[in-house]
């Protein structure tokens, strides 16, 4: 499992919004985003993003990317994609806490490929305790809401390439 450096990551009972990437913040493409040409960020991801920062949750993506296994992408070509899609939020005004990534094959059969855990996990280790009851993920696919489930939070699934308001006002309005 493969972890996208970042800022410093030390927060005891920390509200997380895991994210899903492809379909959640860039735009779902059959045959997978294999360079940074093919990655478009969704409208309005940033501003909504903004919304869960402002109210103190942590932002982190735990995506798998199989295409690295399937060696369509390499690791180098999808930390350029990463660092792309960080700089592109953070401009407008949204920050990413860290990207967490598996770049195994369904047939790798690791333990880190959603609906797995082991990236919440380290997301969990790194960050110190999670508070699990106002923590969420959301995801356009059941393996993310099956992970989130296994992990023991709140689950929000979106349409594939919207719903991302939607999901972040319903947050929000659980926030009370």
């Amino acid at each position: 499992m493969a972890k996208h450096a970042n800022d410093s990551i030390a927060n005891d009972h920390a509200r997380i919004v895991f994210l899903d990437r492809d379909g959640t913040i860039n735009q779902f493409r059959p045959g997978y985003v294999k360079n940074l040409a093919e990655f478009v960020i969704l409208p309005d991801v940033a501003r909504n993003l903004a919304r869960l920062s402002e109210k103190g949750f942590k932002l982190i993506v735990v995506t798998n990317q199989s295409a690295v296994g399937r060696g369509l992408l390499s690791q180098a070509e999808l930390e350029k994609i990463h660092n792309f899609m960080i700089a592109s939020l953070r401009s407008d005004g949204c920050k990413i806490d860290n990207i967490y990534y598996c770049p195994h094959t369904p047939r790798d059969h690791c333990f880190c490929r959603k609906p797995k855990i082991a990236m919440l996990e380290k997301a969990s280790r790194e960050y110190g305790h999670i508070d699990l009851h106002n923590s969420w993920i959301i995801g356009d696919s059941n393996s993310d809401i099956k992970a989130g489930q296994l992990f023991g939070i709140r689950t929000l699934k979106i349409p594939t390439n919207t719903g991302l308001e939607y999901a972040v006002n319903y947050i929000l309005s659980e926030m009370g």
